[in-house]
């Protein structure tokens, strides 16, 4: 959807004043309600996602969720409805604040750290907040400083509540294999695909103290996977080494929050609350005071401590923690091979048992998360379309931009005019400056069809189609490249990157068993993240970003989003086809960097495919130099 269509327009009460953000499930939207005179956050579900019952059925499920949600640190719902186009909406609470992580960012920028008095009082009502919300049966599943918004006076407000799951009632739309959440914030059971209570929100709760007091997060790295296998795996840094003036009081709460067995850790969120009081009191003789918090409003030097004062400078550096060290190459749902890139294993680690059908030790990746902070509405974001003008094959890092040199600053001075000379010395002349044009990293792929793919010369190694670099494998086209013995669950190809400012995903995808009633139905999906964030890039519809491999009968022949870049004749009637789908990235990826990509199949599941249908063939990754 584009984002000005809606505004100027008035839907039901509410004027749509600007476009704010764009999050992963939803466009935010300022508006004000012409009925109560208010400013309100106006939440339109993306298009992509509103062809997909699930999502609307998530989406609509966030607005009840949080509309019995009653307390002073959680996001009030006002009213709920649809928009012209068919999206559904929810009309929220505006907060004008900013979020907790605007604030971790400033206070990192100026070397600062919030007193320990005043982040236990800024956790003791997010503790508050996650009590009312688990005793609703409503689990987070999302909890990080963007999701904490800032009122004008300080106090701290729970948002984005709606990919929560909601323990009791309703439909779970979580399936094996797929969650949601931000890896740095994951408990280890949420990286493991686990089924999730309370306490994983506990633990996203004992890294975002850590984080405040710390001035860093526990567990960093440049890729997703690694920071998955961190928080599975790893212990961090203990606190006293970092903040050695804090109390044992309070080491004992982020230390017991983030205990790799959620049995170990806080077993309600109502437990923290009396541990929170205890360490205020270990930290000065101070008791709960909500008013601490308005140091958010202005970050007053005179309010907060110097980091270089308290963080010894020998564990500014994370330590290279000893560890065993992760397979290279990981097996996904037995057919799925992940290449480019060192993927982790997680080992067998927790508490759940190990006959639990659940227990698959997959990479997770995200079904949906803000990409630019659905609910931190002081950013913004477009994806600005870019062409293509060059086919060059990309080095691993992307390559260095070489100044246009600038004109001489001195010049021959020309003579003294007369009636009939002229200046014998010309002018220096501009430079125009050459904006370079986009250039590609392929990523390299083995067996990862799932079905037949029977070409007889197909097009291997570095080859150029649409006038994009790919990298192909032979192994790709052989017929039944990886078996699937796969059931109800989707399959799921996570492969890593790191490309920065991406433009475009370009993918060389078929189907197997596109069979006509699929058209128009959802198959499968692409996730990425980019800068840490999670987002759902695209909806794979059969007819539309997809078809059937060969023009045969009964089969899906087109794909209007889509466009042939190679065939041959597979019998006199029948021709074999590929086809490059390219995918604008978003504005956080075009200014940041990617370092994750998944695709996931879901047709067994969205279409009853005997067989997961999805075949990538090809990737690569355009981006600006």
């Amino acid at each position: 959807m584009e984002t000005g269509r809606l505004v100027g327009q008035t839907i039901d009460q509410f004027y749509i004043a600007r476009h704010i953000a764009r999050g992963g499930m939803a466009d935010v939207y300022l508006a004000q309600d012409t009925t109560l005179k208010r400013d309100v956050a106006f939440k339109v579900m993306l298009d992509a996602l509103a062809i997909d019952p699930q999502y609307v059925q998530r989406f609509q499920r966030e607005a009840r969720t949080v509309a019995r949600l009653d307390h002073p640190n959680i996001i009030q719902v006002y009213s709920t409805g649809q928009t012209p186009f068919g999206q559904p909406y929810i009309a929220m609470q505006y907060i004008s604040g900013g979020s907790l992580r605007d604030r971790l960012e400033q206070l990192a920028e100026r070397g600062k750290l919030l007193t320990t008095e005043q982040t236990l009082n800024l956790a003791r009502q997010l503790a508050l907040a996650l009590s009312v919300a688990h005793r609703a049966g409503v689990i987070h599943r999302d909890l990080k400083p963007s999701n904490i918004l800032i009122r004008p006076d300080g106090t701290p407000v729970l948002v984005d509540l709606g990919i929560a799951a909601v323990s009791s009632g309703g439909p779970k739309l979580t399936q094996t294999g797929g969650f949601v959440g931000t890896p740095a914030y994951m408990s280890p059971e949420q990286a493991r695909s686990r089924p999730l209570d309370g306490r994983s929100d506990i633990y996203s709760f004992g890294i975002i103290l850590y984080e405040l007091l710390a001035g860093r997060r526990p567990f960093e790295a440049e890729n997703l996977t690694t920071i998955l296998y961190k928080q599975v795996n790893e212990d961090p840094v203990p606190l006293q080494q970092l903040r050695p003036d804090t109390s044992r009081q309070t080491q004992a709460i982020i230390a017991t929050c983030l205990q790799k067995s959620r049995d170990d850790r806080y077993q309600s969120a109502a437990d923290l609350i009396p541990a929170i009081d205890a360490a205020l009191q270990a930290e000065g003789n101070s008791t709960y005071d909500p008013q601490m918090t308005q140091v958010l409003t202005h970050l007053s030097d005179s309010a907060l401590i110097s980091r270089k004062q308290i963080v010894p400078p020998e564990v500014e550096a994370e330590p290279e923690l000893k560890r065993k060290r992760p397979p290279v190459w990981v097996m996904v749902s037995a057919g799925v091979f992940l290449l480019a890139a060192a993927f982790l294993l997680f080992s067998q680690r927790g508490d759940e048992p190990a006959d639990d059908p659940t227990n698959v030790p997959e990479i997770a990746v995200v079904e949906t998360a803000p990409a630019t902070g659905s609910t931190e509405l002081s950013s913004s974001g477009q994806a600005v379309p870019t062409t293509a003008t060059s086919a060059t094959m990309a080095p691993t890092e992307p390559p260095t931009a070489v100044p246009t040199p600038e004109p001489s600053a001195t010049a021959t001075e020309p003579p003294a005019p007369t009636q009939t000379a002229q200046p014998t010395t010309p002018l220096p002349t501009e430079t125009a400056t050459v904006i370079p044009d986009n250039v590609f990293q392929p990523i390299p792929l083995q067996a990862v069809a799932n079905g037949t793919i029977d070409f007889s010369a197909p097009p291997v190694g570095e080859v150029t189609l649409g006038g994009v670099p790919f990298q192909l494998s032979t192994s790709i086209f052989k017929s039944q490249a990886s078996a699937s013995p796969f059931t109800a669950a989707p399959v799921r190809l996570p492969l890593a990157a790191n490309v920065a400012q991406a433009q475009q995903l370009h993918l060389l995808l078929t189907l197997g068993n596109g069979f006509t009633q699929f058209a128009n139905q959802v198959v499968g999906r692409v996730e990425i993240v980019c800068d840490d964030t999670l987002i759902v890039l695209a909806q794979l519809q059969a007819g539309v970003h997809v078809r059937e491999w060969h023009n045969g009968q009964g089969v899906i022949t087109t794909a209007s989003l889509a466009r042939s870049v190679w065939s041959e004749p597979i019998t006199d009637d029948v021709r074999g086809t590929i086809d490059l789908l390219s995918l604008e990235l978003p504005q956080i990826c075009q200014d940041g960097r990617l370092t994750s990509i998944e695709l996931i199949d879901s047709s067994t599941e969205t279409v009853g495919s005997l067989d997961p249908a999805l075949n990538l063939v090809g990737i690569s990754v355009e981006y600006r130099p």
